[in-house]
């Protein structure tokens, strides 16, 4: 092949087990190419969202890019695994595996669980609605609304 776009093209007509390639080549580069193929096949199980969900992204959409592509690139097998993921991702549990409920045979009431959880989070910050705010993932505004609905209060 002359190029890598060439080489792409060929190989989307042909598919094969195994590619060698130069690292120097016009157009597109031997690893890209690799990244390419790799893009086009490789898997994302949907139990790995929840870990880019929860994920605040500071650097917004270009850090989240940047996520992807070194994972297309560096992921050993066909899928990406937890293990495959950044460190930072892998230390951010997923919401639902920190919360352990055990629901009663009888019901419960959504609106218990919902006062329950603000009051914990106001307690486990010393009642800092920013804070509390911040760890429910919600805007101090909407906490406060919510405090005056359920009448929770320092003193109270």
């Amino acid at each position: 092949m002359a190029d890598g776009n060439q080489a792409l093209a060929f190989l989307e007509r042909n598919p094969r087990d195994l590619v060698l390639t130069d690292l120097r080549m016009p157009e597109l580069s031997g690893l890209e190419l690799l990244g390419r193929i790799k893009e086009a096949y490789l898997k994302f199980p949907p139990a790995l969202l929840p870990y880019f969900t929860t994920h605040r992204w500071p650097g917004n959409v270009r850090e989240l890019e940047n996520v992807i592509e070194r994972l297309v690139v560096l992921a050993p097998g066909e899928e990406i695994t937890v293990n495959d993921l950044p460190e930072f991702l892998r230390q951010e549990k997923p919401a639902l595996d920190a919360i352990r409920l055990e629901l009663p045979p009888e019901g419960i009431s959504l609106e218990a669980v919902e006062k329950e959880l603000i009051l914990r989070a106001l307690q486990k910050f010393n009642w800092n609605q920013t804070k509390a705010a911040e760890y429910l993932d919600i805007s101090r505004k909407v906490l406060i609304h919510r405090m005056e609905k359920f009448d929770l209060r320092k003193d109270g």
